[in-house]
């Protein structure tokens, strides 16, 4: 159940939105039941997960505000969006738990970003989801029973996605080469023809080696609301990488992340042009890291000068 920041803002949203529409809280439980996943296993994963915990939410412990909250995650992750495990500062979490729920939440996050070694999908999307609902409960702080059920989930979630991973890592590991960045207008979306040079060069490198990874993380700098920013940092990665599979690229190879604005450090919402971009990351056999070595220019693409001005859009 839910009590938190996250769910005061919530409350007055729900209300809102059942005098408007006429509707109830477990309208999203619905469609996201209703809708058909797509995007990479990890979001279709996700999308599932998220499904029978807002339906929990909603069916065994009538907390629909929370039912609705979750199912949102679910729907993002549906449309193919790798929404994030909820972060501690946006709910009241005791002092006593913070530090195991913080380092948790990083072992996550760290186990997601090397997974393209292994197929790790479902025990990923699972150890998300009731990290996610350990959070929850954690936050109201009244059933340990529920606050030990979520996290005895997450944990056993994560000894099998690292079980996996591990055994990967045995066969062949795959090192990653320093991120290749391109950066975009405010608002865009489209890859820019200057990036043109990244993609051809890696196209070029991949040819050389027995085998690799990809991942695109989409970004966006903190202008427009959050929900804006994650589709266009969505968009971005996953436009960067029909450019690079249209010139040759496995798309089985390639993973999208979409950040939104949560990577971007500033804190007063103007515009920033480093923060509007992809990041490129090839994992590759240690052989060939030492091979191919480190991205050469042209890796930063559009690179943003200290004294390049940009006009306020409400897309970033």
């Amino acid at each position: 159940m839910m009590r938190s920041k996250v769910k005061d803002n919530l409350k007055i949203a729900s209300m809102i939105a059942a005098l408007v529409i006429g509707g109830c809280a477990g309208m999203g439980v619905q469609k996201l039941a209703q809708t058909q996943p797509q995007g990479s296993a990890f979001t279709v994963a996700l999308a599932k997960e998220y499904l029978d915990f807002s339906s929990r939410e909603s069916n065994q412990f009538y907390d629909q505000i929370s039912a609705s909250y979750f199912a949102r995650k679910g729907l993002d992750a549906a449309i193919g969006v790798v929404v994030l495990p909820e972060t501690l500062d946006r709910w009241s979490i005791p002092a006593g738990a913070q530090s195991e729920m913080q380092a948790s939440r990083d072992r996550l996050l760290a186990a997601i970003n090397t997974s393209t070694t292994a197929d790790v999908s479902s025990e990923l999307a699972s150890a998300q989801v009731n990290f996610d609902c350990w959070v929850e409960e954690q936050d109201e702080n009244r059933q340990p029973e529920n606050i030990a059920f979520c996290r005895n989930r997450y944990l056993d979630a994560m000894a099998r996605a690292e079980q996996k991973l591990a055994a990967a890592k045995q066969g062949q590991s795959l090192l990653p080469t320093s991120p290749y960045n391109v950066f975009y207008k405010p608002g865009k979306t489209d890859v820019p023809v200057e990036a043109n040079k990244v993609i051809d060069q890696l196209i070029v490198l991949i040819k050389q080696i027995n085998d690799y990874r990809m991942v695109i993380d989409g970004h966006t700098d903190k202008t427009g609301s959050p929900m804006k920013n994650l589709a266009i940092s969505d968009q971005r990665a996953n436009k960067m990488k029909s450019a690079i599979v249209l010139k040759g690229a496995a798309s089985e190879k390639i993973k999208t992340f979409a950040y939104g604005d949560s990577a971007s450090k500033d804190k007063k919402g103007t515009p920033n042009a480093r923060d509007r971009r992809v990041d490129i990351t090839l994992f590759v056999p240690e052989n060939n890291l030492l091979q191919i070595g480190q991205p050469q220019q042209p890796a930063q693409i559009n690179q943003p000068q200290p004294f390049l001005q940009v006009s306020q859009s409400p897309q970033q």
